[in-house]
């Protein structure tokens, strides 16, 4: 029950977010939900997250993928972190294989998160992109129940064409860890995007369960979200 009663709240409030929004051309309501299973082991933590992405003010599919993340912690200040993302668009379908660096600075009731990671996003339709994102995040542990967080960050992009910082983000949301299996993560960023000849603006409420099948690893990871 509890979770509904979170998943309510927080779906109502971006719901006024949206009706208040949704006849400025220069503003967008978009929607990230999905669904991430972790295991990790000694120096390794491994996940794998199916997430569906809304824009047009909720009504268009924006993509759909799949995502599987390698973390390798030698350190409890840094993760190597390579990735791969198989993504669905309405038009086409891309590839993207990533390397992130993670450094974090740990207290017991704050984690600084930094994050620096390159991506390749290859193309069906036969181009491809590449993008440097770099995001800090700062977690503040309340209780062993509820974790809240800040973010900020940019993505820069150089395709052909194109090159130029494409879009801004930041905002706050909440982890809320319902029982040593679930976490339940509720966030809403403001994102600023390059459309070329003008910046336009989007509300992105992040809807995230996660799945810790094993936490079993020498150095706590990160917390972040790839967004």
């Amino acid at each position: 029950m509890k979770i509904i009663t979170y998943l309510a709240i927080f779906i109502k409030l971006s719901c006024i977010t949206s009706i208040m929004a949704q006849e400025d051309k220069n503003w967008d309501n978009q929607l990230f939900a999905g669904n991430k299973v972790v295991y990790g082991q000694n120096k390794w933590k491994y996940s794998g997250e199916l997430q569906f992405r809304v824009k047009d003010n909720m009504q268009s599919l924006d993509n759909w993928f799949l995502e599987g993340v390698a973390s390798y912690l030698p350190s409890k200040y840094w993760e190597v972190v390579p990735d791969f993302r198989f993504s669905v668009k309405p038009s086409s379908t891309e590839y993207r294989p990533g390397l992130g660096i993670l450094f974090k600075l740990l207290s017991p009731k704050w984690q600084l998160v930094n994050q620096v990671k390159y991506q390749a996003d290859i193309s069906s339709k036969g181009t491809t992109g590449h993008g440097l994102r770099h995001v800090i995040f700062l977690n503040r542990i309340l209780t062993k129940k509820f974790v809240p967080n800040i973010a900020a960050g940019y993505f820069y992009r150089w395709k052909e064409g194109f090159s130029d910082f494409e879009f801004v983000r930041f905002g706050a949301g909440l982890n809320i860890f319902l029982d040593p299996i679930h976490t339940l993560t509720l966030s809403y960023f403001l994102g600023v995007a390059n459309q070329g000849n003008r910046w336009t603006w989007s509300g992105i409420p992040l809807i995230q369960l996660t799945i810790n099948i094993r936490k079993d690893w020498i150095y706590l990871p990160a917390k972040y979200i790839n967004f």
